[in-house]
Parts: structure tokens; C-alpha cells; sequence
């Protein structure tokens, strides 16, 4: 009797501790709620310079207006690509990332938010100077290609292991060629993945 006792205690215990981890670990699997997860911050490539550039040569005194004319377009050719690439991203992320919170920041104002200003984008791509992103955070960029992303620390420095860095890619010119979307869609999913298994 007391063996059955025993056992039938035992057998009480691990089933508590087996319930005990899956409430521990029910935020890890798809909410990203856990709460020692740090924020993710995506710094969003543009072609600010280009934008910056045409914008004045367009503002200069004497300009002829065909001249004018064709600076605008290729201005609105600029910010409309940068605007597709932003809704890309930004969705991709809505879908597939859901291991913490995620903020957005365009690339070419990377040094107003290191000086603590609010340059965080809507979900429309609009600066949100209302929306002030955490003082900790890790950071993904796109720092040697618009398209590869890369996760690092707030400082750019790579993370140590078992945190993700980039997803190697068999011939990732080709496939951004071809499907960019499920390219970035893909090292997405990556990060997400990877970064549930960081214990």
C-alpha cells in the first residue's frame, strides 16, 4: 500500500512540474509576450541621400522646367520604391515575427534616433514623433546589402551564440532577383525561429 502510495505521488509531482514549464513556456511559443525579451528595432534602408539630393537640385534657383521635371520623377520614383520596401518589410514582420515587440526607424535618420528623438514609423511609413522606442533593444539593419538583415545588439555589435546572426543564403542574389519577397520573408521566419530557442 504505501508503494502505491509512493508511485502514485511521484507520478503527481512530475506531472505539476510538466504543467509548471508549460506555463513558464506558454508565452514562448507564438505571442511574444515573454517578459525577457528585449524589443527589436529594424532600421529600414532608404535612399535618403538620393531623396536629399534631388529634392535641392529640384529647389535650385534657374533650373530649367524640363530639367525640374525630370528630377521629380525620379524623386517620386525614389520615395515610392522606398515606401514598397518599407510595406514589405513591415508586413513580413507582422506576419512571421512574433518573438518581441518590433519598432521601425528609417535608415537615414539613424543618427536623429541615437540623439533620443522619435523617428519611428507607422505602419504606414509616416514618422510617429509620438512613438518612442525602449532605451534597450537589439537591432536588426541591413548594413552590407538592403536586403540581407542582420541581428545585433544596440551597438551593431554581433550577438554571442546561441543568438542568430544572419541566414546564410545558397546564391541570395538570385533568389532576392527573382522572389524578393520570399526572401526576406525567409530570413524573417529565421529570426523568429532561432530567437524562440535562446533560453
Amino acid at each position: 500500500m504505501k508503494l502505491f502510495f509512493y508511485t502514485f505521488m511521484v507520478i503527481i509531482c512530475f506531472a505539476c512540474a510538466g504543467c509548471y514549464r508549460t506555463i513558464i513556456y506558454s508565452g514562448d511559443v507564438g505571442d511574444g509576450t515573454s517578459h525577457f525579451k528585449k524589443p527589436i528595432v529594424v532600421r529600414v534602408p532608404t535612399q535618403g541621400k538620393k531623396i536629399k539630393y534631388l529634392a535641392s537640385r529640384i529647389s535650385q534657383p534657374g533650373i530649367s522646367p524640363k530639367l525640374a521635371g525630370e528630377y521629380s520623377q525620379l524623386l517620386l520614383k525614389a520615395k515610392s520604391e522606398d515606401a514598397a520596401h518599407f510595406n514589405l518589410i513591415q508586413q513580413s514582420f507582422e506576419t512571421y515575427f512574433k518573438w518581441s515587440e518590433v519598432y521601425f526607424i528609417p535608415d537615414s535618420l539613424y543618427k536623429d534616433f541615437l540623439g533620443s528623438k522619435n523617428v519611428c514609423l507607422s505602419s504606414g511609413g509616416k514618422l510617429m514623433e509620438n512613438i518612442a522606442p525602449p532605451s534597450d533593444y537589439l537591432m536588426i539593419s541591413t548594413p552590407n546589402n538592403p536586403d540581407q538583415l542582420v541581428l545585433t545588439d544596440k551597438e551593431t555589435h554581433r550577438l554571442p551564440k546561441p543568438y542568430p546572426y544572419k541566414r546564410n543564403t545558397f546564391l541570395p542574389a538570385f533568389k532576392k532577383l527573382f522572389n524578393k519577397k520570399n526572401y526576406l520573408e525567409t530570413q524573417i521566419k529565421y529570426f523568429n525561429e532561432k530567437l524562440f530557442l535562446v533560453r
